[in-house]
This record gives C-alpha cells, structure tokens and sequence, in this order.
C-alpha cells in the first residue's frame, strides 16, 4: 500500500535531519536517520504515530526526528534498548544491517512511543560561547550590573552563562574555578575584555525543564556520538545544580511583556536573548516580543539601557548569526557568524546589522 501524505513528510524530515547530523559532525545519528527515512517500519505504536503525524515533522517545525533518536539514546542510556546499545558509543559506527535491525527491535517497545510527545530542548551549553561573548559587547557599552531574561530558556542552563569559564581567542573570561571550561574555535579579534556583572536572571519556557529531575532527559537528546557535548553538558548541568534560577513556564511574549513593563532600578541594564528558538515562535509571538523589546528600547536611558541579542539562524543564512541590538540608539551591530552548537565563532565584533 502506498505511504501515506503523512508518513511521506515523515521520511522525508529524516532524510533532512540526516544531512544536518552528518553536516554537524554525528555520523552515528545521521545514519539512524537515514534508516528511519528508507527502510520499512515495523508494526508497532512509534509507527502508526507516525505515519500519521498531524502537523509539520520536519526539523524546523515539530522536529520529529529528534524526538525519536532522543527517545532510542535515552532507552540506550537506560539499558533498556540492549541490543541498539551494542550498535551506540563505545562501540563503533555499526553497519546498516546490524543497527536497522536494532532499530526495528526498539520500535516495537511500548515505552519508546512516548517520546514522540515532547519536542526536544536540548539547552545546549555550547552556544554560551556566543551568548557571553555578546553579553561582553552589551558589557563594554554599558559598563552597568545586568539582568538577564531568557526566551526559550529549556532548563535555563544558559541563564548561568556567567558561571562557566571561556577561552575566546586567548581572552580568559568568565569564571576560572567552573567546572565547565569552554574553549570554541575562535576567528578573528577577541571580544571586548569586560566585565558582566548579574544581578539577576529569569528565564522561560512553555515547558521548562529541571536540572536535577529532567537531567537525564536532556542527556539523551545530546547526540550519542559526540562526546564533547555530552561531556560540556554534564559539567553544566553541575552547574546548574549549584546555582538555581527561577524558570516560569508561560508564553514567551506574554511574559517578556511582563517583566519589561516592571520597574527598572537606575544605573542597571537588562539583556534579553534566546539561542536556536525564536523561529519557534509563532508569527503572532515573534511580533509581539520584538514590539514589547522595541517599546522598552524607547524608553531607555544611559541609566536604564536595555539590549536584545539574538543566536539564530535565518532562512537566507547558512550558518547561524549573534546580532545585538541596544538602547538608547537602537543601534543593531552583528557580532559574529557561529557554527550552530557554539563550536566556532567567526568574531566580527560590529558590524552594523541588516
């Protein structure tokens, strides 16, 4: 019987996801990809699911490919997907009949279905490199005590950002004593030498995640054959442990709406920033938080500056970009061109923004 609309869209989200994990460096996850888009799916709950995906499976919509390798890593974690765990890290990259055949065997478990429930929120450590650095730009122009706000903030790892220790092109910054030492390719100059003082931070999330209770479910949706990432997460959620923040689970525009039209103490400034999320967004939600960040930009003194740094990708972009936009003045500059997880940061330190 010919596919389904569904189960073609399905495929064909794998297919693309495949090209991503093999473009970004994760030959292991790129071919489970490439199995789930080609070979036939065994009976089961995960593939009646899926052939019947209501909405947009792809990587930039419902992002289904990632809910099932995260879903397939965290049953390998666990030792409850024995026979893919022979076919996962330590091990080497099995050949196609080996792991399609574990795949196959994973699929027809009960347990497995329910990740395709959950986006994934991967909260990934390594695009702080960009957002520090950024938040060292914001710094140098307003030397002031910042607050932070997350949009899309996960499990608010990043909301930490201050806590970890980095290495931008021979810049040591950050803090020395984290257990979390970040050193991305760096290109070009080094950001400014400034200091970034928090005094406070909140993030948000429509489902936020706990470091302590959700750790494990964020380690699976880190590749299984990266090891620096899984390694950089683990240091982080240590971190995080250590060093709570309050996370609000709301709509990113109602709340960023919110805590802007709060008082602002005199001589701080506010940083509000998001990473890999706004294209989630709705379109009726990305025109609201820029409105509410443009209203408070109006309003901002030397006294009470406010910035707005965006880690995205755009369509007409290849890599995604670090543009930082701040008041009083408006002016929007873009910082630097990054690999996607924050591995490489190509610094251009200014200039003037589209």
């Amino acid at each position: 019987m010919p596919a389904s609309a569904a189960e073609q869209a399905v495929r064909a989200a794998f297919a693309e996801q495949a090209g991503w994990c093999r473009s970004l460096g994760s030959p292991l996850t790129a071919l489970v990809c490439d199995l789930l888009a080609e070979r036939p799916w065994p009976e089961s709950e995960v593939a009646r699911r899926l052939s019947e995906w209501p909405g947009d499976p792809r990587p930039s919509g419902d992002a289904v490919p990632l809910r099932l390798c995260g879903g397939l890593h965290a049953g390998v974690r666990s030792g409850a997907l024995s026979a893919l765990a022979e076919c996962y890290p330590p091990h080497v990259l099995p050949d196609r009949e080996q792991l399609g055949g574990a795949i196959d065997e994973a699929m027809v478990s009960p347990a497995l279905a329910e990740c395709l429930d959950r986006p994934p929120q991967t909260n990934e450590v390594g695009r702080a490199n960009a957002l520090f650095a950024g938040a060292l730009a914001f710094a140098d122009r307003f030397p002031v005590p910042v607050v932070l706000f997350e949009l899309g903030a996960s499990a608010g790892l990043n909301l930490r950002m201050d806590r970890f220790g980095y290495d931008f092109g021979g810049l040591r910054t950050g803090d020395p004593a984290s257990s979390l030492q970040l050193k991305p390719a760096w290109r070009g100059p080094p950001p400014p030498d400034s200091r970034v003082e928090v005094i406070g931070r909140r993030g948000v999330d429509l489902n936020p995640l706990d470091p302590v209770t959700d750790g494990d479910r964020l380690m699976a949706l880190v590749w299984a054959d990266q090891a620096q990432r899984i390694a950089q997460l683990a240091a982080a959620l240590e971190v995080a442990r250590a060093n709570s923040v309050t996370l609000d689970t709301d709509d990113a525009a109602d709340w960023i709406e919110a805590r802007l039209a709060e008082p602002q103490r005199a001589d701080t400034s506010r940083l509000v920033y998001h990473s890999i999320a706004f294209q989630y967004f709705a379109p009726e939600c990305q025109q609201r938080v820029a409105a509410a960040i443009e209203r408070s930009g109006k309003a901002a003194t030397p006294a009470t500056p406010i910035g707005w740094l965006r880690f995205e990708r755009s369509p007409d972009e290849q890599d995604p970009t670090l543009r930082l936009r701040s008041w009083p003045g408006g002016q929007d500059r873009l910082l630097a061109t990054c690999h996607p997880h924050g591995a490489t940061i190509n610094w251009l330190g200014g200039a003037r923004g589209r």
